[in-house]
C-alpha cells in the first residue's frame, strides 16, 4: 500500500473483523499514525460510514480521525486515525472499587460524547475499547456503528453476550440504550471475572446483580446506588434503561466523595456545608429542617412544618437536587423563606 510520502510504515499491523490497520510513522508531526482498510468489499458499515461517524464526534475517549484518502493502485479507501498505544481492556481486573469506577467513568465519558453526537458504536466491548501508556481509555472500531438516535434495521450484527433483547425482534430498533446495555455488560466482566451464560441465552435472560460483586483482595461491594444503576441497564426494555449521562453523573459523584461542597444563602449570608461542616439546620418561623452530608449525597432531613423543593412540598428525608431552590412556609411574601441551594462537583482526576 502507498500513501502520501510523509507516511512511511513500521512493519506492524493488527487484524480485525472488517479491516486490517497497519501502523505508520507521520514524518511532518512525528508520530505514529493507525491506517485502517477494509479486509472484505461489499460489507455494510462501510470504511467510509465509519469515518463519518468518527468525523462527528469530539471526545477524548474516543480515537481520532486524522484523514480519509483513496490508494491510488488499488483504488481501496483507507482512513488515517490516531494511534492509541497500550492494551484493550479484555484482561481487565479491577484492583479495588475506585479502580473499577474510574475505569467506567472513561468508558461512559466516551459513550456519552458518542450519543451526544448522535451515533451509536453498537459493538462495544473489551477488545474495542483500549487504555493507552498514559492511562486514557480510548473507545475504538466503529465499523458496524450507526448515524441517528435511534435506528430500525434487519441486521442483528454485534458481538454475542453483548447484545441486549432488541436484537432478538422481528424489527430491531437500536437506539444510545444499546450501547448502555452492552456498557453494563462491560461491567459485569470486569465486576465477575467473565460473562454469565444469562448473557447468551436468547434472549437474553437476567444475570445475577451486580450487588452481589466483590472486588479486590478486601472483597469491597459497589455502593447500592452504582450497582442499582448498573442493573437498571440490563434491563429487557430499553426505554428503562439510563443514559450515559446520567451514569457519569453518578460515578462522578462517588469518585469524588468526601469532596462535594453545597453552597446556599440563607438571611442574606453565605453558607457552605462540606466534610469539614457536614450539616446545618434552619428554622423559620414554625418549620425547620437540617441539610446533612453523608460524603455523596446533600440530604434534607429533620423536617418539620411546610418545606418545598423546587415548588414540591417534602415530608421526609430526600437527597436535594445539584441546583434547586429551598422554600419555608406556605403562605405568600414576607411568610416565605427561599434558600438557593448549589452543589459544586470537583473535576474527576484521572
Amino acid at each position: 500500500m502507498k500513501l502520501p510520502s510523509r507516511y512511511t510504515p513500521t512493519g506492524r499491523f493488527f487484524g480485525g473483523g472488517q479491516g486490517v490497520v497497519t501502523v505508520w510513522r507521520d514524518t511532518s508531526l512525528d508520530r505514529d499514525v493507525a491506517v485502517k482498510v477494509l479486509s472484505t468489499q461489499g460489507i455494510g458499515g462501510s470504511l467510509r460510514n465509519e469515518a463519518m461517524l468518527l468525523g462527528k464526534i469530539k471526545s477524548k475517549h474516543v480515537v481520532e480521525l486524522l484523514d480519509v484518502g483513496i490508494e491510488q493502485a488499488s483504488k481501496k479507501e483507507y482512513m488515517i486515525m490516531e494511534y492509541v498505544t497500550g492494551s484493550d481492556l479484555d484482561t481487565y481486573s479491577p484492583k479495588d472499587v475506585r479502580d473499577l469506577y474510574l475505569t467506567l467513568y472513561q468508558i461512559v465519558a466516551g459513550v456519552a460524547d458518542i450519543h451526544t453526537a448522535e451515533c451509536i458504536h453498537r459493538d462495544l466491548k473489551p477488545t474495542n475499547i483500549k487504555r493507552d501508556d498514559s492511562g486514557i481509555i480510548k473507545i475504538i472500531d466503529f465499523g458496524i456503528g450507526v448515524d441517528g438516535r435511534q435506528v430500525q434495521t434487519a441486521s442483528g450484527r454485534g458481538t454475542p453476550g453483548y447484545r441486549g433483547h432488541e436484537f432478538y425482534k422481528t424489527n430491531i430498533i437500536l437506539s444510545a440504550s444499546t450501547d448502555i446495555y452492552a456498557l453494563a455488560v462491560l461491567a459485569y466482566k470486569f465486576c465477575f471475572g467473565g460473562l454469565d451464560a444469562a448473557f447468551y441465552d436468547v434472549p437474553p435472560t437476567s444475570p445475577p446483580s451486580f450487588a452481589s460483586a466483590t472486588l479486590g483482595q478486601s472483597k469491597e461491594r459497589l455502593a447500592a446506588e452504582i450497582s442499582s444503576l448498573l442493573d437498571q441497564c440490563l434491563d429487557s426494555n430499553p426505554a428503562i434503561r439510563p443514559s450515559a449521562i446520567k451514569l457519569k453523573r453518578t460515578l462522578a459523584k462517588h469518585i469524588s466523595q468526601g469532596v462535594h461542597v453545597a453552597n446556599f444563602v440563607h438571611n442574606g449570608k453565605p453558607y457552605s456545608i462540606s466534610r469539614s461542616s457536614p450539616s446545618y439546620g434552619i428554622s423559620f418561623a414554625n418549620c425547620s429542617f437540617e441539610i446533612s452530608y453523608d460524603g455523596i449525597d446533600f440530604v434534607l432531613k429533620k423536617v418539620s412544618g411546610d418545606i418545598f423543593v423546587n415548588g414540591i412540598q417534602v415530608g421526609s428525608a430526600m437527597p436535594l437536587f445539584e441546583s434547586c431552590v429551598i422554600t419555608m412556609g406556605a403562605g405568600s411574601g414576607i411568610d416565605r423563606v427561599f434558600i438557593p441551594f448549589n452543589v459544586s462537583h470537583p473535576e474527576v482526576v484521572l
